[in-house]
């Protein structure tokens, strides 16, 4: 237990001291005693006095857990009275500032307002020792506006996009050429148009046309030649000895005089040519050669082609665009349906708001 050396000095309502009145109105309180006069009841004031107050000290020590001793050792005695001291005034300095500061959160956190904490999910009451704390989850907080008045809440995750909010745009299909496929054209009768069908020479094929016999026309015949044989006896009587044979387009005939018949000699002969015969035979078809047949426009007709599929080529319809039509394209569509995510890049917190 703490011990207290110092006590107050003439305590006994006996005791030999100068009244209160008469201490504070002499003149050696103030001056100090003179040499050779010694007053007793003078000098009992002043170490009561002096004596008094180390004994409130010692007492303050010794209440605080301090030892107050007169043991000549001054440090000691300074630094337990120091510690008394602390210890006197460290609560109401802790006290002090812990009002200090819960008035200063007070004021940084009032009702209303939001406390954020990156890992510790604790409720704020527990932690800054005040108020009325309740939790906000799943939420991003924006500031308030005549659009979005204070309190209010809205907003998604995730949104799937309906056909009024995508942008104005257009799609453009094309048909690959790849594979076999057809292409089918209908032209109108009406008005003066052309057909035309280029046929490739690659590969066997066959061209038919048919000639309307309209009009006067001609044939040209060409080239021929003209061939024949005389052949005479042995006799060599007369100018045209023994007998007399033809063939081809020679023929022979008497013109009078001794030997007419051919065998008197003396007599004369005619030899004639005559290239009206009939010939029969055709013509080759080997070379390279090409037939041209020109068809008369009058009257309705109609002209056929037929190419076989045999070796590549191809195949030129033009179609005039005359009178309206339409023009059907099928395009693919794409894409899921599912909805997609509105969330900025972020980082989740605990969030409480003050309520009370």
């Amino acid at each position: 237990m703490p011990t207290n050396d110092f006590y107050e000095f003439a305590t006994s309502s006996a005791a030999y001291v100068e009244s209160l009145a008469d201490y504070l109105a002499d003149v050696e309180r103030t001056a100090g005693q003179q040499s050779g006069i010694a007053r007793a009841e003078l000098n009992n004031r002043a170490l009561r006095q002096g004596s008094a107050m180390a004994a409130a000290i010692g007492s303050f020590m010794v209440a605080r857990g301090y030892d107050a001793l007169d043991n000549g050792d001054t440090a000691t005695r300074a630094a337990n009275f120091a510690a008394a001291v602390a210890a006197l005034i460290q609560p109401n300095i802790t006290s002090a500032v812990n009002a200090a500061k819960t008035d200063v959160l007070q004021r940084v956190f009032p009702v209303g307002s939001f406390y954020t904490s990156y890992n510790v999910n604790t409720n704020p009451a527990s932690l800054l020792g005040f108020g009325t704390w309740t939790a906000v989850q799943g939420r991003f907080l924006l500031s308030a506006s005549s659009a979005y008045p204070a309190g209010s809440t809205g907003g998604a995750a995730s949104h799937a996009i309906t056909v009024a909010e995508l942008p104005p745009h257009s799609h453009t299909g094309s048909t690959a050429s790849a594979g076999g496929h057809t292409h089918t054209a209908t032209t109108a009768s009406s008005g003066a148009h052309t057909h035309t069908i280029s046929v490739a020479s690659a590969g066997a094929h066959t061209h038919s046309g048919t000639a309307a016999s309209n009009g006067a026309h001609t044939h040209t015949r060409g080239t021929m030649n003209i061939t024949g044989t005389v052949r005479a006896g042995t006799s060599d009587e007369g100018p045209f000895p023994g007998n007399v044979v033809t063939s081809g387009a020679f023929t022979t005939a008497p013109t009078g005089g001794n030997g007419a018949d051919g065998a008197t000699p003396g007599g004369a002969y005619d030899l004639t040519m005559d290239a009206s015969r009939s010939w029969t035979g055709a013509t080759s078809s080997s070379g390279t050669h090409t037939h041209t047949i020109t068809t008369a426009s009058a009257g309705a007709h109609v002209h056929n082609a037929s190419s076989a599929s045999a070796g590549a080529h191809t195949h030129t319809v033009t179609v005039a665009t005359n009178g309206a039509h339409t023009h059907t394209v099928t395009i693919g569509n794409t894409g899921g349906g599912s909805a997609m995510s509105l969330l900025p890049p972020y980082v989740a917190v605990y969030m409480w708001r003050r309520t009370a």
